[in-house]
C-alpha cells in the first residue's frame, strides 16, 4: 500500500515543478499545502482514494483527488507528467543548490536561460545572477560556494541512503532460488558516513549455475522513484558458501586494511584472493593470520590489526546496549506523533527509559515550548509514565543555545527536568571565536546535560560550523557534559572521527534517536554503528548506564559538587 509519505513527496514534486515551469502563478499552493496536510494525516490516504472517498477530505478538491489517484493506482500522474514536459530536465539539479526554492529556480530558468549548474555557475561569475530581483552579490557568492560543495560531494551518497538501498536490495536477492545469505559489505559495513556505493556479497549454493553467476556486477538502484535522488551504485560479489567468510573479508576492508592483513596471510602461505583459499566464517579467517576477529567498523588500516593480535580490541558498543533514548521529539513541538505513541514505540523496543526532549521557547519554527507548556507537558508525562510498566518516561527539554550561549529557559525551569539537551539550531555563521564561546558558555552551565548534534553538520549537505573542537571537547570532559552522536540519518553528528576525538580528550558520549517520530527511534542502530566506528565501549556512552548514575551525575552537577 502506498503510504501518506509517499503521496505528500508526489504531490510536493508537482507542487515544485509547477513553480519550474511557471513561477510566477501561485497555483503551486494548493499541491505544497495538501502534500503538508497529507503526511501529518493519521487517515489512510491510498484507502481514501481506493474507496473514492477523497472529495470528502476538506481541502481536497475533484482535481487534486484525480491526481492521488492516478499516483495510488500507477506510481504516477498526467498532472506531473504533463508539467515535466515543460521543464529543462537539467532543472531539477538546481534544487539540490541549499538556499534556491523552486520558484527562484524557475525564475533563474526562464530568465536567464540557465539549464543546470554548470549554466548556473557561469551565470554566477559573470554577474547575470546579481542583477535578478532578491539575489545580490552576498546571495550569489552563497550559491557559488554550495555549487562548488555539490560539485565535491558529486557520486556520493549518505550511509542512511546506503543502508536503506542495501534493504531493498538484500530482500529482492534473498528470494532468488539458490542464494542462501546476502550479506552487506564495503563502506557501508565499515559505518562510513558518505561511499560511493553499496557493496553486498551474495552466497549461492552453487557458483556454477549460470544464472547465480550472473548476479555479480553492478547496476543502479533508485530507493525511491519519486523523490530527487540520484541512483546509487549497487556492486554484487557472488560467493560460494563455503566461501563467504573469505568474500566478506574481502568485501569490507578499506584497501590499506586488506593489504596489511594479505601480507599477513602470505607470511603464513595463504593465498586470500586464491579461489583455493576458503572460509566458511571471517573468524576463521582472522584466526587463521594470527588474529582476533576484528569488528567490521574498525577495518580501516589505522591500529586495529596490531590490536587484533595482541588480544587488545575493546568490546565495543552494541545497539542493544543502548538502554535509553535521551533525545526525542513528540507532537507538542515538531514531532509527528503523541507521547503515548512514542512511549508505545519505546515500550516495544525494550528500552528502560525514553526522555521527551521538545524544543525550547525560541525555536518557534519547531513550535517550541513556552514555560507554561513545559509544565502542562510535564502533567502529561507525569500521567502517561504510569502506563508503560518496566518503561521509565522522563521530561526534558532540547534547549536553545542562544548567541551569547545561555539557555532558553529560566534555571529554575531548567532544574525541574530529568534531562537537558543544549543545542545550536540558529546564529550558524558565528567566528570561531565567538562559537567556541558560546557552545563553552552552555556547557558551564549546570544544568547542561549533553550538547546535541555538536557541529550542526548535515551529511553530504552543510558543513558544521567552525569552533575549536579540542577545547570544547576538553571542556566537556571536564565538567561530565555529554557529546551526542545525533543518529538522524541527515546528521550522524558527532561524526565517528570527532567522537573518537571526543572520548579520547576524556568526554562522554551519547547516541540518541532525536526522534521525530514513532517510527524513527530506530534511528539509534546509525548511531550505534557510528558509535562503533569512533571504537567507543559501553563506558564511554552514557546511554549504556543505569539511570540511576545518570540522574545521579546530573543532581552533583546542579548541585554544585
Amino acid at each position: 500500500m502506498i503510504s501518506n509519505r509517499a503521496i505528500a513527496a508526489h504531490l510536493e514534486r508537482i507542487a515544485q515543478a509547477i513553480d519550474l515551469a511557471d513561477p510566477d502563478s501561485g497555483r503551486s499552493r494548493t499541491y505544497g499545502a495538501a502534500a503538508r496536510r497529507i503526511e501529518s494525516s493519521k487517515r489512510d490516504f491510498a484507502a481514501l482514494a481506493q474507496a473514492r472517498e477523497l472529495t470528502g477530505v476538506p481541502g481536497i478538491g475533484p482535481s487534486l483527488a484525480r491526481t492521488i489517484g492516478e499516483f495510488v493506482s500507477s506510481g504516477s500522474s498526467r498532472r506531473l507528467d504533463e508539467l515535466l514536459q515543460q521543464i529543462p530536465p537539467g532543472a531539477w539539479q538546481l534544487l539540490s543548490v541549499r538556499g534556491l526554492g523552486a520558484r527562484t529556480v524557475g525564475r533563474i530558468v526562464r530568465d536567464l536561460g540557465v539549464s543546470d549548474l554548470d549554466s548556473l555557475r557561469a551565470a554566477g561569475s559573470d554577474g547575470r545572477l546579481s542583477q535578478l530581483p532578491g539575489i545580490g552579490s552576498r546571495k550569489v557568492a552563497q550559491i557559488l560556494a554550495e555549487i562548488e560543495r555539490i560539485a565535491a560531494t558529486r557520486g556520493l551518497f549518505s550511509l542512511g541512503h546506503a543502508l536503506a538501498t542495501a534493504h531493498l536490495e538484500a530482500a529482492r536477492l534473498g528470494n532468488i532460488d539458490g542464494v542462501s545469505a546476502v550479506r552487506l559489505a564495503g563502506a557501508a559495513r565499515r559505518a562510513c558516513e558518505t561511499m560511493s556505493g553499496v557493496d553486498l556479497v551474495v552466497a549461492v549454493r552453487d557458483p556454477s549455475r549460470p544464472a547465480l553467476a550472473a548476479l555479480g556486477g553492478e547496476s543502479l538502484v533508485q530507493l525511491d522513484p519519486d523523490e530527487l535522488q540520484e541512483p546509487i551504485p549497487v556492486r554484487i560479489r557472488v560467493s560460494a558458501e563455503e566461501s563467504l567468510g573469505s568474500a566478506l573479508v574481502l568485501a569490507t576492508g578499506s584497501d590499506e586494511h586488506i593489504a596489511r592483513l594479505t601480507d599477513l596471510a602470505r607470511r603464513r602461505g595463504i593465498e586470500l584472493d586464491s579461489p583455493q583459499t576458503t572460509f566458511g566464517t571471517e573468524a576463521e579467517l582472522y584466526r587463521a593470520v594470527g588474529l582476533d576477529l576484528i569488528p567490521p567498523e574498525l577495518r580501516e588500516g589505522r591500529e586495529e590489526i596490531e590490536l587484533a593480535r595482541r588480544g587488545q580490541l575493546p568490546r565495543l558498543l552494541e545497539h542493544r546496549d543502548l538502554g535509553c533514548d535521551l533525545h526525542a521529539h513528540s507532537d507538542w513541538s515538531d514531532g509527528q506523533d503523541s507521547i503515548a505513541a512514542m512511549a508505545e514505540a519505546a515500550h516495544r523496543a525494550g528500552l528502560r527509559q525514553l526522555v521527551i526532549s521538545d524544543h525550547s521557547q525560541s525555536l518557534a519554527v519547531a513550535n517550541g515550548l513556552s514555560p507554561e507548556r513545559v509544565a502542562a507537558q510535564r502533567d502529561e508525562i507525569a500521567a502517561q509514565a504510569r502506563q508503560w510498566g518496566e518503561l521509565s518516561l522522563l521530561h526534558g527539554t532540547e534547549s536553545e543555545i542562544r548567541v551569547d550561549g545561555s539557555l532558553d529557559f529560566e534555571p529554575e525551569v531548567l532544574a525541574s527536568l530529568d534531562w537537558v539537551v543544549a543545542s545550536v539550531h540558529a546564529g550558524l555563521g558565528q567566528s570561531r571565536s565567538a562559537m567556541t564561546e558560546r557552545i563553552l558558555t552552555a556547557i558551564s552551565n549546570p544544568a547542561t546535560c549533553a550538547i546535541g548534534h555538536p557541529t550542526g553538520r548535515i551529511v553530504l549537505g552543510r558543513e558544521g560550523f567552525d569552533f575549536d573542537h579540542d577545547v570544547v571537547f576538553a571542556a566537556a570532559a571536564e565538567t561530565g557534559v555529554a557529546l551526542e552522536i545525533n543518529s538522524q540519518p541527515g546528521r550522524l553528528d558527532l561524526s565517528a572521527d570527532l567522537a573518537r576525538r571526543a572520548a579520547r580528550a576524556g568526554a562522554v558520549l551519547t547516541v540518541n534517536s532525536d526522534a521525530h517520530a514513532a517510527a524513527q527511534l530506530a534511528n539509534t542502530q546509525l548511531g550505534a554503528m557510528i558509535a562503533r566506528r569512533a571504537g567507543l565501549t559501553c563506558a564511554q556512552v552514557i546511554n549504556a548506564w543505569e539511570w540511576e548514575q545518570i540522574a545521579e551525575r546530573r543532581a552533583r552537577r546542579l548541585a554544585g559538587a
